[in-house]
């Protein structure tokens, strides 16, 4: 439902010229966070933890995730069993997506971008859905490939992928703030270079 919901935003978006990040969301939740329904930034408080090795990226992420919302954080060894993973990694987002949904309800949904570079729409939409995700407390896990450069200046390199979770963002949706399991650490990222990290690949929104 909200897949249908958030298309036909776009589609209105579209015909009025406008971007979707430009639209404020319809959560109760963030309207509680934000009066005028839309803020400029948000921190989520989450436990981060490094990947215990150099396949759980997957686990990890997913762990980050599930502590902002859960007292009891489900171990990395539980969550790879949970998500099937072995020493070539985590297959798809669509595995994490199910573990997320198992453990927090059906807010999650797998996000698919396809293709070398994201699509406007696409960049447009993963805003909206940081900006929805976040507001309502739901972090996004991202599975990305390839390279990219955060706002530091810093590259961030996985040619064989990687999987990581957004946990807050700023300049209205414009800038991720992601915490990265391989090294334990949190950088900021303009979103639409985001989208075209996740090319190729998915997220669980």
């Amino acid at each position: 439902m909200r897949s249908v919901i958030m298309k036909v935003a776009l589609v209105v978006a579209m015909a009025l010229g406008v971007s979707l990040s430009a639209l404020p969301t319809a959560s109760a939740t963030a309207v509680a966070a934000c009066p005028d329904g839309v803020c400029s930034s948000k921190y989520l408080n989450y436990s981060g933890q490094k990947q215990i090795n150099g396949y759980y990226c997957g686990p990890a992420a997913t762990r980050v995730a599930l502590s902002v919302r859960l007292i009891t954080v489900p171990t990395q060894d539980s969550l790879a069993y949970s998500l099937g993973t072995t020493v070539n990694g985590t297959d798809h987002i669509g595995l994490v997506t199910t573990v997320l949904r198992n453990y927090v309800g059906g807010w999650y949904e797998s996000k698919w971008i396809g293709g070398s570079y994201a699509a406007q729409w696409q960049i447009d939409l993963l805003v909206a859905d940081v900006r929805l995700n976040i507001n309502n407390a739901f972090p996004i896990v991202a599975n990305v490939v390839g390279t990219a450069t955060d706002t530091n200046g810093g590259s961030h390199s996985y040619s064989g992928g990687h999987y990581l979770t957004v946990v807050g963002y700023e300049q209205g949706g414009n800038i991720s703030v992601i915490y990265d399991p391989a090294q334990g650490v949190q950088y900021r990222m303009e979103t639409r270079s985001l989208a075209h990290w996740i090319a190729g690949r998915g997220y669980s929104a």
